[in-house]
């Protein structure tokens, strides 16, 4: 951790890859009672465990352009946030709505449904695609089963072959891709207290570039040097077995 902050890589230092910006509204968290901001949390969980690239915004014009917007049981926006929304969305963009998006008044009274119905194959509203999935964070009942729905609402929205990155194999490995300029560093965690052995990593060609090898340290003191294999649309390789946490840098 000490080597990566002091070439100033560490996360935090460098910008992290967003694929998909989740909204988290304060004023929708505080007329949903703290639901909003649970099903945020949520939200970054279930994409994470896919290695999808997710970030938390503020507002939507802090959205990269390309990412995906997500909002997580967004059922009481302010009026501006509901335009902003509703403006990226018209304007070309992708919108994944876990329950139903509505803005509400000052007194967050009076909820209107941002969106038409949507379905989680998506459906076409102005430019942009729309993708529904039952909510996160229910006020009642128990949560709906999202597996399957969530897996056709990404393959919606998502760029085909524009993936930065995941991992095959048994081992859990949850995955975050940083930047700093042309410098490319994914983070790896191994979870569930066990050692990663035999997983294998791709990042998508719009990351790795042209880079045909990398860097691979873990915190059990491994540093190799490994090859990256063209394969498609992305770049792979099979990891060294490690424990805890690794870093395999590009460039």
């Amino acid at each position: 951790a000490r080597a990566l902050a002091a070439e100033g890589r560490a996360p935090g230092e460098a910008a992290p890859t967003t694929e998909l910006a989740v909204l988290y509204s304060t004023e929708a968290d505080l007329w949903s009672a703290g639901r909003h901001r649970r099903a945020v949390e949520l939200a970054v969980g279930v994409l994470a465990e896919r290695h999808l690239q997710a970030s938390v915004v503020r507002a939507v014009g802090e959205v990269p352009a390309g990412a995906i917007l997500v909002l997580a049981d967004a059922s009481a926006l302010a009026p501006l946030e509901g335009r902003e929304a509703t403006r990226w969305l018209e304007g070309g963009g992708a919108v994944l709505s876990f329950g139903i998006a509505a803005v509400v008044d000052d007194a967050g009274r009076a909820p209107t449904p941002l969106f038409g119905a949507a379905r989680p194959g998506g459906v076409k509203v102005g430019a942009g695609t729309l993708a529904g999935l039952p909510p996160l964070s229910p006020s009642g009942g128990p949560e709906e089963p999202i597996d399957e729905p969530l897996g056709r609402a990404l393959a919606a929205l998502l760029a085909p072959g524009g993936r930065a990155a995941g991992v095959g194999g048994r081992a859990r490995v949850r995955v975050a891709v940083w930047r700093r300029g042309e410098a490319v560093d994914v983070h790896l965690a191994a979870l569930g207290g066990e050692r990663a052995q035999g997983a294998t990593l791709f990042v998508g060609h719009q990351l790795a570039g042209a880079a045909r090898r990398a860097r691979f340290r873990s915190a059990e003191g491994g540093d190799v040097s490994i090859r990256l294999n063209p394969s498609g649309s992305s770049v792979s390789t099979v990891l060294p077995a490690f424990g805890g946490y690794a870093v395999l840098s590009l460039g």
